[in-house]
Parts: C-alpha cells; sequence; structure tokens
C-alpha cells in the first residue's frame, strides 16, 4: 500500500501519506475462504512440470474500483505457481483460456494436456469450453466432484 500511495501510482493522492502499521485491503478481507484443504488429494510425485494444471472461476461478492465481478485463476500442479485474471463479465473466459493454453505452449514450451476444474463450476459447466479446448488446445478437462473443492484445492 505504502509504494502504490508514496510511489506516485495512484493520482490524487498528496504526498508522503502515511499507512497504519497493520494495513489491510478491505477488499481482501472480505474474500477470504473459509478454510483451505488439509492435505493434497493430487498425487503429483510422477506428474512432470507443465503438464497438468488447475483452474478456477470465482466471483467477487463486491465488484472492485476498477470493475472487476470475477476472476480465473490458474495454477500449474507441480510447482504450484498461479496466474491470476481479472475479469469484468461473469461469462465463462472460453478466448482466455485458449489464450493461455498457446502462450504457455509458445512461449514456456509447456505440454498442458490436462486441466481440472471444479465438477459443478461454471468452466466445467461450460460445454463450449470443454469442446474447444478439446479441439483447437488439444486439452483434456477433467472435473473433481460437484462443489468439491479439496479436490481442486491447489487453485
Amino acid at each position: 500500500m505504502e509504494l502504490i500511495l508514496n510511489g506516485k501510482h495512484a493520482q490524487g493522492v498528496p504526498a508522503n501519506v502515511s499507512t497504519p502499521a497493520f494495513f489491510q485491503c478491505p477488499i481482501c478481507e472480505k474474500e477470504k475462504t473459509n478454510s483451505i484443504p488439509k492435505k493434497e488429494l493430487t498425487d503429483r510425485a510422477f506428474l512432470p512440470i507443465g503438464v497438468h494444471f488447475h483452474a478456477d472461476f470465482g466471483f467477487y461478492k463486491k465488484q472492485s474500483v476498477r470493475g472487476f465481478e470475477c476472476f480465473l485463476l490458474v495454477s500449474e500442479a507441480v510447482t504450484g505457481y498461479k496466474w491470476a485474471f481479472c475479469r469484468r463479465s461473469k461469462h465463462p473466459p472460453i478466448n482466455l483460456l485458449l489464450w493461455f493454453v498457446r502462450q504457455l505452449r509458445d512461449r514456456l514450451g509447456v505440454t498442458f494436456a490436462v486441466l481440472r476444474t471444479d465438477g459443478g463450476g461454471e468452466l466445467w459447466g461450460c460445454h463450449e469450453l470443454r469442446n474447444r479446448l478439446l479441439q483447437e488446445g488439444q486439452c483434456i478437462v477433467e472435473p473433481t466432484g460437484a462443489y468439491n473443492s479439496a479436490a481442486n484445492g491447489i487453485v
């Protein structure tokens, strides 16, 4: 927060604004999850890096200052590296996911063969997304159990 305020990243803020010693973003506080998974449910011992990914498409309870209403979170299963994309539209991010798969394959040289999503979530329920990922992305979409966040707990 101090870097944003004093680093002139925000317009109209007076110079040398001080932040409290313990500052917590109100949006981050409201969006905290109720619980985190107790253990990993995916055996990653024999998975090569860049093959298996997890994704979740979630919605904020309140619209952000910049108009974001939802987010797409993608995580690599072995390393746990995460990519987050804020979205203004609540429609499933089909083109964004296809672009993301192409970018990882072209720029990083990863395989990206399996995408795990929540079985009861918006990504799995979108037939167009599954079909286009299979056709264009040649990627298998693997669902978890409906509303079983622990099985997709890496994201």
